[in-house]
C-alpha cells in the first residue's frame, strides 16, 4: 500500500512538472497581466522538484551509507555524474556549434565555469543538485540526531530564502525571479 502511495505522489509531481513546462510560454510575456498570473501560479505549483529531492533522500538506505561511504559515492555518484557529464558535453558542443555558425567568439572560460557549476545543461540542474546532496549525505547522517545541528538545518533554508528574495527585490526590483544570484554570466 505504501508503494502505491509514493507512486501517486510521484505521479502528481510528474503531472505538475508537465504543467510547469506547458505554461512556460507565459514567462516571456513580461509586463502583462498573464505574466503576473503565471508568476503567482508558478509559486503554487513549484513543489515537484523539492518533493523528488525529498523522496530521493527518504529512500536512501542509511545503513548502506554508514557502512561503506566509498561504495555509496561510487553507486549513487556514478548514476548522477555520468548523465551530468554527458548532457553538459552535449549542451557545450551545441553552444560551440551555435557560436561557430554565428561567427561569435567562443568563451571557453565561461563554458568551463558552466560545466563545473552545473549550468552547462541548465534543464538538468536537478542532477547537479542531487550530486551535491549525495556528497553531503554522509555528513548529514552523522549530524541528524544532534539537536544543535537539527536547529541549524531547520533555520538555514528560511534564512537563505529571505536573503535570495531580499537580494532579488533590492537589485532587480522583482520579488520573484528565475535568475540565479550567483551566476556571473546571466542569460
Amino acid at each position: 500500500m505504501k508503494k502505491l502511495y509514493w507512486q501517486k505522489i510521484r505521479g502528481i509531481c510528474i503531472l505538475t512538472v508537465v504543467l510547469i513546462h506547458a505554461l512556460a510560454y507565459y514567462s516571456y510575456l513580461k509586463g502583462t497581466w498573464e505574466f503576473d498570473i503565471w508568476i503567482l501560479f508558478r509559486q503554487i505549483i513549484n513543489f515537484p522538484v523539492a518533493v523528488f529531492f525529498f523522496l530521493s533522500g527518504y529512500f536512501t538506505k542509511r545503513l548502506v551509507v554508514k557502512e561503506n561511504v566509498v561504495k555509496y559515492y561510487q553507486n549513487r555518484g556514478g548514476r548522477l555524474l555520468i548523465p551530468l557529464l554527458i548532457w553538459s558535453a552535449v549542451y557545450s558542443l551545441f553552444k560551440i556549434g551555435i557560436s561557430l555558425i554565428n561567427h561569435e567568439q567562443i568563451g571557453y572560460c565561461k563554458l568551463i565555469y558552466q560545466a563545473l557549476t552545473g549550468q552547462a545543461a541548465w534543464p538538468f540542474y536537478y542532477i547537479f543538485v542531487l550530486l551535491q546532496l549525495t556528497i553531503i549525505t554522509p555528513l548529514l547522517l552523522t549530524k541528524l540526531f544532534d539537536y544543535k545541528w537539527c536547529a541549524f538545518f531547520l533555520l538555514i533554508t528560511p534564512a537563505y530564502m529571505c536573503y535570495v528574495y531580499y537580494h532579488n527585490l533590492i537589485n532587480t526590483g522583482v520579488f520573484f525571479t528565475n535568475i540565479s544570484i550567483f551566476d556571473p554570466y546571466p542569460l
